[in-house]
């Protein structure tokens, strides 16, 4: 498993000049908010369990600076961002083992038997 990759102080700091009103304070990309100085996260856009190509050094354009309000709580990114990485993963887990979803001829009355006869349950 590789570690997780962080941005650089250089990003981090084309980031937050990026998301830089007209009077100079920093702006939650998600909501708009108007942020304090030290009120903000930066996270990546896309999530780093997500992310297929690890060696691709990582620029401004794959983070984004986010307040509390978008970051954390039960709607935040990082709450969806854990609903999305556990459903990629499950995902996975079906494929590498093989599972396949019901045939569509199941019926909840019928039965197929072991040499093909369908009869009432």
């Amino acid at each position: 498993m590789t570690a997780r990759r962080e941005f650089s102080p250089k990003v981090k700091a084309a980031i937050v000049m990026r998301a830089m009103n007209d009077r100079g304070f920093p702006v939650c990309e998600g909501c708009g908010g108007v942020l304090k100085l030290k009120g903000y996260e930066i996270d990546h856009r896309v999530a780093e369990a997500l992310v297929v190509d690890k060696s691709r050094p990582l620029t401004a354009e794959d983070g984004q600076l986010l307040g509390p309000c978008c970051h954390r709580g039960p709607n935040g990114k990082t709450a969806r961002d854990v609903k999305v990485i556990a459903k990629s993963k499950r995902s996975e887990r079906k494929l590498r083992l093989g599972i396949k979803p019901r045939s569509s001829l199941s019926h909840p009355t019928l039965r197929k038997k072991m040499n093909g006869e369908v009869v009432l349950r």
